[in-house]
């Protein structure tokens, strides 16, 4: 579950709740049942062809989305968390 807020067409917040039930084998010492966190993010949008004076058909766009790794999976040899990335460029005519 989450949301996006959008600040002027260019600048998204995204926040989200991340919540999963598991097994937890009869060993709760060792495993959780219930797996939560909170996930965040945001993106960039620059629609080049909505500034006057540059006048170039095109929107670059940089999103970033982040779950932390849910408490049973850290350690010391295990991942912190979960990244994503990416970067776009629309040619728009």
């Amino acid at each position: 579950m989450g949301g996006e807020l959008r600040l002027l067409e260019m600048l998204a917040l995204r926040l989200g709740y991340y919540r999963e039930s598991r097994n937890d084998y009869d060993h709760p010492e060792n495993y959780k049942d219930v797996l939560t966190d909170v996930t965040y993010g945001f993106g960039i949008e620059l629609p080049l062809e909505k500034i006057p004076a540059a006048r170039i058909p095109l929107t670059v766009k940089f999103d970033m989305t982040r779950l932390p790794q849910p408490s049973p999976y850290k350690g010391p040899n295990r991942w912190s968390d979960f990244s994503g990335y990416s970067l776009s460029a629309r040619w728009v005519y």
